[in-house]
This record gives structure tokens, C-alpha cells and sequence, in this order.
């Protein structure tokens, strides 16, 4: 296992409508002791991804942060970048890369997110930037966010970004990538043509391939192999108590089920 998602808390400032996080659930934070014994005790992995909720809310983030650069572990945190209090703490640690959401030109994602937000989150960037900071960007392809690429570019033009991610949406009542007659892989490529001279990574995340990638650990430490949609996420234990053995089984297991089913 060489990728593992860790969920630091549930709550957020906002409240997206495709959000995998979005929950009714009672709200709930990493136990720090418990999910650094399960790392030192349970499994064996390299890369570490810190999500939410927003993680930057997350009381004990910077201990967390500061605990896995000790370990050397490879580490990245995806934020809405909306709390720029939060910079330095970002700007913190060699081992941190830091993604932050971006859904599409300003008017859309405000419209997601809440006014001010777009601004706000390009000003987190660029001021993340200015302290060389590792920075990457992930946005959702979804049909108006597609349209209205050009102006998002235009905007981030003048920044040194790392690395730009598009994802694939899921809905609900389909099990293909392709809707209303839109071909994901193919504005993928004209988008890499435009931007490819001033972004260093571009990358195209499919959310069918998601199952095989990574382990999952939420908020309240059940340890998840994720579904392509939340209600196929399989649920495999708890970092308190989970044998490390019977972990492995189980992934192994579990896995390939889960691709095969959602075909």
C-alpha cells in the first residue's frame, strides 16, 4: 500500500452540493494518539493525502503535519484555501505539498462555494507561492466548469503552478465518465495544450480508477476502502483495533471486488 487518505475532520466553512465529505453526520476529529499508533504499528505507506471536511479547521493539524514530517513521510493536504490565516502554518513544513480547490472561472465557484470565495482562494495561492510552496490545483469537469475554462485560465496564468488535476464528475444515475454528449479525454487534451507552458504537472484524474489507488481513514478512525460513490465504500475496521494482517486480507480482497462491480 503505498497511498493512504486520511480524513482529519468533517466539518467545513462551506457546504458543496458534490462533495464527497458532505455529510449529516455528528461532527467528528481525528484522535491524534490513535491514528499515529496505527501508523507506526498497522501499515506500511509512503504517501500520505490530509482531507476533510476542511483540514485547516482541524485542531491538532499542525501537530499532525509537524508528527508525519518527522517520519519522512510524503505528505500533501487539499484545503479550499479560504482561511489564509492558515499560510504559515502551510508554508510550515519541507515534506507538505498543498492542493486547494478551484470549481471553474470566478462566477462558478462562487456560486458553489459563497461570494468572495474564488478571490480569496487565488489569493492563498499566490501568497503560498510567494513562500515557495509547493501548489497544485484540483477542479471537477462538470459541463458549466467546462465552458468557462478560458477565463480560469486567464487568471491563472500568471501563477507558477505545480501541478493542475481535472476530475471526472460522478452523477448519480450513471456509471460512465461521458454526459450530455461530453468527451472527458478529449478536452483534457486541448486543455493540457493551452496550459502545458506555464503549469510543470498536468494530470487527469478518472474517478473509476480512484478504487485502486488508495486506503481511506475517516474522521471517527474507521479505516474505508472508498467506493467510486460513497455508498460502495467498504468499511474494513477500525484504526484502534484493526489486526494489521487481517487489514491486508481484506484490501487484497476487497479491491478488485469493488472495480468489478461498478462495471
Amino acid at each position: 500500500m503505498n497511498n493512504l487518505c486520511i480524513q482529519v475532520n468533517n466539518n467545513c466553512n462551506f457546504n458543496c452540493n458534490y462533495c464527497r465529505a458532505k455529510t449529516d453526520e455528528e461532527i467528528t476529529s481525528l484522535n491524534l494518539e490513535e491514528i499515529k499508533k496505527f501508523l507506526e504499528e498497522k501499515i506500511e505507506v509512503k504517501n500520505i493525502s490530509i482531507t476533510g471536511g476542511e483540514p485547516t479547521m482541524y485542531s491538532k493539524l499542525d501537530q499532525f503535519i509537524e508528527y508525519l514530517n518527522d517520519k519522512k513521510y510524503n505528505v500533501n493536504i487539499t484545503t479550499n484555501g479560504f482561511f489564509i490565516d492558515k499560510i504559515d502554518l502551510l508554508s510550515k513544513y519541507t515534506n507538505l505539498k498543498t492542493r486547494v480547490s478551484i470549481d471553474g472561472s470566478q462566477k462558478i465557484h462562487d456560486s458553489i462555494r459563497g461570494e468572495n470565495s474564488f478571490d480569496t482562494a487565488i489569493e492563498t495561492i499566490k501568497l503560498l507561492k510567494s513562500k515557495n510552496v509547493w501548489i497544485g490545483i484540483n477542479t471537477v469537469m462538470y459541463p458549466e466548469v467546462v465552458k468557462n475554462f478560458t477565463q480560469l485560465f486567464s487568471v491563472m496564468k500568471g501563477i507558477n503552478i505545480d501541478s493542475w488535476a481535472f476530475i471526472t464528475p460522478i452523477y448519480e444515475n450513471k456509471k460512465t465518465q461521458t454526459i450530455n454528449d461530453i468527451n472527458y479525454e478529449l478536452i483534457f487534451d486541448k486543455i493540457e495544450s493551452k496550459i502545458k507552458d506555464y503549469v510543470k504537472e498536468i494530470l487527469f484524474w478518472d474517478y473509476l480508477t480512484y478504487p485502486n489507488g488508495y486506503l481511506y481513514v475517516s474522521s471517527n478512525g474507521n479505516i474505508i476502502i472508498p467506493g467510486v460513490r460513497k455508498e460502495q465504500d467498504i468499511l474494513i475496521g477500525h484504526i484502534s483495533n484493526i489486526d494489521k494482517n487481517e487489514m491486508i486480507k481484506k484490501v487484497v480482497e476487497q479491491q478488485n471486488l469493488m472495480v468489478k462491480s461498478f462495471f
